[in-house]
């Protein structure tokens, strides 16, 4: 048995004590969270199918016990649990509906109009919706707004991860679009906020495929010699991280 497996048979383990404990009729916050973290554990898993219906029992249940008409932190953030599991299963239509609702509650619990974090993060997950859907344009838009929010959230502390992935996002939609300078500048910053946070001689995957990504520009736009140079730094790079071993998908990727 995994570690995910034994957790999660002790978090099935714990809602049934709370079930016990505050009786199977009631809401109660406890058991909402235990529904919220087996949905996570059966999406980790997996179990997509599994993961909708803890996801959308926790959604209920804080529904209930915050009301229907009040905006709340924990329903938005079950909104979106839930819309990441559709996004998974491929309904793309249902995730951005899930996603839109939970980015409208939090604008509605931060302010519409003040940088947060949650609302970043929402952008970026819509914006990854659109990108699915093709939906080139909107993607881009999103994810410019997403970047430039968290810029703001983190301007008084150091360089922040969210940042550099984000960034990395919309140059996977510039070079989709086919506008390779602004695929290279958005994908050139990423590799420095990564070695801000990670240590400028600390291999990461993350770099490792921003290594990749700038490369493949590199090479659409015909500078063989630099997208070379970069696929050799990309590989080696993972061959530290994942310890020499040829076989991880990571490593069969970046080949």
């Amino acid at each position: 048995m995994g570690k995910l497996d034994r957790a999660l048979e002790k978090h099935q383990q714990s809602l049934k004590m709370k079930l016990a404990i505050h009786g199977p009729d009631k809401p109660h916050p406890d058991i909402a969270t235990s529904l919220n973290n087996l949905g996570l554990l059966y999406e980790a898993l997996g179990k997509l199918d599994k993961a909708v219906e803890k996801h959308e029992q926790c959604l209920e249940m804080y529904r209930a016990i915050h009301g229907l008409s009040k905006p709340h932190s924990a329903v938005a953030t079950s909104l979106c649990n839930l819309g990441s599991v559709y996004q998974e299963l491929g309904k793309v239509d249902e995730a951005l509906e899930k996603y839109q609702r939970s980015l409208e509650m939090h604008r509605a619990i931060h302010g519409h109009e003040k940088p947060h974090s949650d609302i970043a993060r929402l952008l970026n997950d819509i914006a990854d919706v659109y990108l699915c859907q093709r939906n080139l344009v909107r993607a881009a838009e999103l994810f410019q707004q997403s970047v430039e929010m968290f810029q703001v959230v983190y301007a008084a502390g150091p360089m922040h991860p969210e940042i550099a992935a984000t960034l990395s996002n919309l140059g996977c939609v510039y070079l989709a679009q086919g506008e390779l300078d602004k695929a290279l500048k958005a994908y050139e910053k990423s590799p420095d906020v990564y070695h801000a946070v990670c240590g400028p001689d600390r291999p990461h995957p993350d770099i490792a495929r921003l290594l990749r990504n700038i490369g493949l520009v590199c090479h659409e736009m015909r500078n063989l010699g630099r997208a070379e140079e970069l696929y050799e730094q990309c590989l080696e790079m993972l061959l530290v991280v994942h310890g020499y071993d040829s076989r991880h998908p990571n490593i069969r990727a970046g080949l």
